[in-house]
């Protein structure tokens, strides 16, 4: 929330602006936490860890519209960028292609997006050879995804975004430990880029798969 108060003294409103969403990413992005594998400490009664909630900016006059404007956007950003994270963050046997795909359809209500996701059966009627292939070693099911947003007139040029997501690999997982999360976090990218409200018309198409039976192994 934004209250007017002493502080940002002397500035233009765009500055202000630009520091109220710097402020809102950065708090946000430093709560994250990646802790679904973690057990729960035992804690005692009055020694919970308090979980941060709100936060007042204080100005120096009454917010204006381009400040409410910045809060809003940097709680998008920086929701989004998290939500990559903890897609990046979860390890390949917890982040299937079907989980993945999941996860995308979930996140993906309430913003205008309409998503399609493409079983095996799908991949193979359009002939997708090339990712059906690369698959093939794996006992997980390859996932083919397409986000699409239509937010601007007919005659608009469409805003398109491709991306390859292996939700495990073996390529370098010996020689470099967060390899998956690599990987899995290019991906996340293009969702998260996706995920935030677009200005205009667009489409995303992902391709997800796995390389290795990676329900019999555990990631790296």
């Amino acid at each position: 929330t934004c209250s007017p108060a002493a502080g940002f003294a002397g500035t233009v409103d765009k500055t202000a602006a630009a520091a109220v969403q710097a402020l809102t990413e950065g708090l946000n992005l430093s709560e994250y936490e990646y802790n679904d594998l973690k057990s729960k400490p035992e804690v005692k009664k009055g020694e919970e860890k308090k979980k941060l909630e709100e936060i007042t900016v204080l100005l120096s006059a009454a917010p204006t519209a381009a400040m409410n404007k910045a809060l809003q956007r940097g709680e998008i950003l920086s929701e989004c960028q998290n939500f990559a994270r903890w897609l990046g963050d979860s390890p390949g046997n917890y982040m299937t292609p079907t989980i993945l795909a999941d996860e995308t359809v979930k996140k993906a209500k309430g913003t205008g997006l309409k998503v399609t996701v493409w079983d095996y059966d799908r991949i193979k009627k359009e002939k997708f050879g090339g990712l059906l292939a690369v698959n093939q070693g794996s006992d997980e099911e390859p996932r083919f995804i397409v986000m699409e947003y239509n937010g601007a007139g007919k005659s608009a040029k469409p805003v398109v975004f491709v991306g390859k997501g292996l939700t495990f690999d073996t390529g370098g997982a010996r020689v470099q430990s967060d390899h998956d999360a690599v990987v899995l976090a290019l991906p996340s990218a293009v969702l998260q880029a996706t995920v935030m409200p677009p200005a205009g018309a667009g489409w995303v198409r992902l391709m997800v798969k796995d390389r290795l039976p990676s329900s019999l192994l555990s990631g790296p």
